[in-house]
């Protein structure tokens, strides 16, 4: 969740294949987040500027998914610097806002094949199986939509264990790491749940501890789970030891979904010093003395090519196969 913080910020990229993979591997280590969060900068210079013809930001991000959405976000709540975010495809429909319901139909009778990889025939309120997907809109998949891999996830809300997180070192242990999980969060409840919870409440992606629907069958596990000497497990998040219980969900109180668009970058679009580019593929990075000073894009609506540079940082939020992609 908040290893955005540290892993999504500037880079560099110096001499020797070791360091280019070095920098790739802190990468693949902020695809871990939950929720990507960031810390702003407070430099002055609030507007797009132009030279000889480039248009230039304070700050470029590459990629408007989840990672990208918040550190949109962020990085121009202050009104001090000027940011651009380049996406390849468009806001996501309201249907990626619905409820998410896996049916007896659906897992009887439509998930007994898959295919490999991103061809998994999973089907989710507002658009049909991947083979059907339009290509032309997205490039490959809905995850490319602005939000990202937010909008096809099934609404669980799950950090990893205090004592897990305590034994990644320095730095990253759940006392660190506490006040920038509850900076994203806003718990809803009764009075009592809050009271005891130890989530945020006040955060933009809201958190439901217990579902808005339960599966019979849901019941069923727990039951036998229990009766297999596992222990009743309040809450997953914060339990230590092994238990069974309910997990927590980013969905409204009538199981609507929230996902990053809606959370973080949909409220930041009236601001005059962030300007959101879709219909955008990033195909190149500038890089001069080893320092990355810019994107080279192409606009897909009419196939031209265009630059722009960074006056501060080129951020590169564009997942796991992307961002090493531009790297290398």
């Amino acid at each position: 969740l908040a290893q955005a913080i540290y892993g999504l910020t500037h880079f560099k990229l110096t001499p020797g294949a070791a360091a280019v993979q070095q920098r790739v591997r802190g990468m693949m280590v902020a695809r871990i987040s939950a929720i990507a969060l960031a810390c702003v900068l407070c430099i002055p210079g609030v507007t797009a500027h132009s030279e000889r013809g480039v248009d230039s930001y304070d700050f470029v991000i590459v990629g408007g998914g989840l990672a990208g959405s918040v550190l949109a976000n962020r990085l121009s709540a202050s009104g001090h610097h000027s940011v651009l975010l380049l996406n390849v495809a468009d806001a996501p429909p309201k249907a990626y806002s619905g409820p998410v319901m896996l049916t007896d139909e659906f897992i009887i009778h439509r998930n007994l094949t898959a295919d490999d990889g991103l061809r998994a025939r999973i089907q989710q309120p507002g658009y049909g199986p991947v083979p059907h997907f339009s290509t032309a809109l997205t490039g490959s998949s809905p995850a490319r939509m602005l939000g990202g891999s937010s909008l096809v996830a099934l609404s669980l809300y799950l950090r990893d264990h205090p004592e897990a997180l305590d034994s990644w070192g320095e730095g990253w242990s759940w006392e660190e790491l506490r006040p920038y999980f509850h900076r994203a969060e806003g718990l809803q409840g009764s009075k009592t749940a809050l009271a005891e919870s130890d989530y945020g409440q006040n955060g933009p992606y809201t958190i439901q501890e217990l579902p808005a629907y339960t599966h019979p069958l849901t019941q069923e596990f727990i039951q036998a789970a229990q009766t297999a000497g596992l222990r009743w497990a309040p809450d997953l998040n914060t339990e230590r030891g092994a238990g069974v219980g309910l997990t927590p969900t980013t969905q409204h109180s009538d199981g609507s979904k929230v996902h990053a668009y809606d959370a973080y970058l949909a409220p930041a679009l009236g601001r005059s010093n962030l300007v959101v580019m879709h219909g955008a593929r990033a195909d190149r990075l500038l890089i001069k003395d080893h320092i990355c000073h810019g994107v080279a894009f192409r606009r897909l609506a009419d196939s031209t090519d265009h630059v722009v540079h960074a006056r501060r940082e080129v951020i590169l939020s564009s997942g796991y196969i992307y961002s090493p992609r531009l790297l290398f």
